[in-house]
């Protein structure tokens, strides 16, 4: 089984997954250096990681 590279990179949902994946990742990358990089409240910053983290798993 291979993946269709060509069709997989003209998917939105391809894309909005991977974006949303590499926030998530950078967020946590952040988090190991600690690096604040909070711009909003902790309440804020949760509600928007949880729905990143939605919409990657939605891409996936």
């Amino acid at each position: 089984m291979t993946i269709n590279w060509k069709v997989r990179l003209q998917n939105k949902q391809f894309w909005v997954s991977l974006i949303a994946l590499l926030l998530v990742l950078d967020k946590q990358t952040a988090g190991i250096f600690n690096v604040d990089i909070t711009i909003y409240s902790a309440q804020n910053t949760a509600i928007s990681e949880t729905v990143i983290s939605i919409l990657g798993l939605l891409g996936s």
